[in-house]
């Protein structure tokens, strides 16, 4: 199955001089955890997750109107639309990613979360996809040497 069979192409997204306080309404009123920050041209600059507004914004005393490129992630990892989906999800294995920007020649055309695996796989093959995302590499060695 290929990653532009199941994407997620209806995205919620931020420029990069919105406000922290626009895009945690977007991310409120979207019921996401996370936004893409593209350019007018549709090209993935970054991402800024709930986490990054808590974390890189609150923590560190930023103001409201801060724009969100002062918080995103500038280096995003990303898999191109007719890649097959098992490979998406290994690379969201690898690298503990909930999400993972679905680009075409740079542009963003769509994204493959974790919800997303939900139902595609059986419920144990689900959860042994969030543990894997989920889990430090090295705890997940010590469970397969138990």
């Amino acid at each position: 199955m290929l990653i532009n069979d199941v994407m997620t192409r209806d995205l919620l997204v931020v420029a990069p001089d919105a406000t922290l306080e626009q895009a945690s309404a977007v991310m409120r009123d979207g019921a996401v955890g996370a936004l893409p920050v593209v350019s007018e041209e549709q090209r993935l600059l970054g991402i800024v997750t709930d986490r990054d507004l808590v974390v890189r914004a609150l923590a560190e005393g930023l103001v409201a109107d801060t724009p969100v490129e002062q918080v995103m992630t500038r280096e995003v990892t990303t898999v191109g639309q007719a890649h097959e989906l098992d490979d998406a999800l290994a690379l969201m294995q690898a690298e503990q990613l909930r999400r993972l920007p679905v680009v075409d020649d740079g542009r963003l055309v769509g994204i493959i979360a974790q919800a997303d695996l939900a139902a595609l796989s059986t419920p144990t093959q689900f959860a042994d996809a969030v543990r894997k995302i989920s889990e430090p590499a090295a705890t997940r060695t010590e469970h397969r040497a138990e």
